[in-house]
C-alpha cells in the first residue's frame, strides 16, 4: 500500500509543492483480497 504525489504531465515526484500548482495523487491499497488503484488531480493550496 502506498500513496505518492506526482506531476500530472511527467508522473515524476516534484522537488517541492508550490502553491497553485496542479499535482496528481496516486494511491494503491489492498482491501480484502482485491488491490485498489486510484488517482486524483488536486491544486496545491
Amino acid at each position: 500500500d502506498y500513496a505518492v504525489v506526482v506531476d500530472p504531465d511527467s508522473l515524476l515526484t516534484p522537488a517541492e509543492l508550490l502553491s497553485g500548482t496542479n499535482v496528481r495523487l496516486l494511491m494503491v491499497a489492498k482491501v480484502g483480497s482485491p488491490r485498489l488503484l486510484d488517482n486524483l488531480g488536486v491544486d496545491v493550496p
